[in-house]
């Protein structure tokens, strides 16, 4: 009889739990959709946001370089795109900020759709050692890059050579962080050896892209197995072979 009772109480009360376990699956399901729409949008929107330069990085990177003191100014490149094919969509205002110095135009815009390219010219103030340059975007993200650059040839160089040698090594000791460094040559019976996938030819100069702090070294090749290129000192980003560095 017990058995009879506690059988039909909980037919009574079924319909309810499978009710409630109905409803909390909905639920579930719901917030699982709503949470996968959120990832999918985080992970997608960061893709489709790209400011970078060519000098200037993310603040945590703290990227120093040394310029020529005798130059009066030296330029900074923007870009909204990371290569061909990953491209901002959207328009990118920015602002620039200058510390003991200026820059111009100290703002700017960054089309959409399309690789776009904002050249920058900054001028330090002439008594003062230590500028830094910091660009902000202001939409459709907020993005800030930095860099300071140092009055000082930091960097050094030397080119090891003998007269009947067909190749000379020219080892470059870098003391600031990645750039573009300049390899000018005086000779057409000399060549930088581009096997080294960070060289390339840039008109009459070779651009090699140093990947920071470290020590480099590239082969030149010589026609003339006369020539003697022995020579070292120090420099900034440009490197002159068979005459004097800049």
């Amino acid at each position: 009889m017990n058995k009879n009772k506690k059988s039909r109480r909980l037919l009574r009360f079924l319909p309810g739990i499978v009710l409630l376990t109905v409803l909390a699956a909905g639920v579930s399901v719901t917030a699982a959709r709503y949470v996968s729409r959120k990832e999918q949008s985080g992970i997608i929107a960061p893709q489709e946001f790209y400011f970078t330069s060519d000098l200037l990085k993310e603040e945590a990177e703290d990227v120093k370089y040394y310029i020529d003191p005798d130059r009066a100014n030296f330029t900074v490149q923007l870009f909204n795109y990371a290569d061909a094919q990953r491209i901002t969509q959207t328009e990118i205002p920015y602002e620039i900020e200058v510390a003991n110095g200026s820059a111009s135009p100290d703002s700017g815009k960054l089309s959409a759709g399309s690789q776009t390219t904002a050249e920058i010219t900054v001028t330090p103030v002439k008594n003062d050692q230590v500028t830094t340059v910091t660009v902000k975007s202001m939409s459709p993200y907020e993005k800030t890059l930095k860099a300071v650059f140092e009055k000082g040839l930091g960097n050094q160089y030397k080119v090891e050579d003998h007269e009947g040698n067909a190749a000379a090594v020219l080892t470059m000791i870098c003391a600031d962080s990645s750039r573009d460094i300049k390899i000018q040559i005086l000779s057409d019976q000399i060549t930088v050896n581009q096997a080294d996938d960070r060289v390339k030819l840039n008109g009459s100069e070779f651009i090699y892209t140093s990947p920071g702090l470290g020590v480099y070294s590239l082969i030149l090749l010589k026609s003339d197995t006369s020539l003697n290129l022995t020579a070292g000192g120090q420099f900034a980003d440009s490197i002159t072979i068979g005459g004097i560095s800049e």
